[in-house]
């Protein structure tokens, strides 16, 4: 587990893709939901394809919200974790 001031760092390459939407995403939403996934931390993406980091956000909420056990209770709550993508 981090301590002080180190962050949590995980790489996804190809983060655009479905694996990421529908299994990776959803699961680490879970963790957050569920206060299991250290903080401070950063979830890094990288894509072939061109995309906004809010475009990404909101492509990851979308997933977040239909593939997940835990359902997004309020936007603060998703703005908390999707700052951190």
């Amino acid at each position: 587990m981090p301590s002080g001031d180190e962050v949590f760092s995980l790489v996804i390459f190809g983060a655009s893709g479905d694996l990421t939407n529908r299994k990776l995403l959803p699961a680490l939403w879970s963790l957050y939901s569920a206060r299991t996934l250290p903080e401070p931390f950063a979830i890094i993406g990288t894509v072939r394809s061109e995309m906004t980091d809010e475009a990404f956000r909101a492509k990851m909420k979308d997933g977040v919200k239909q593939f997940a056990r835990l359902k997004v209770p309020s936007d603060n709550v998703w703005d908390r974790f999707a700052a951190s993508l």
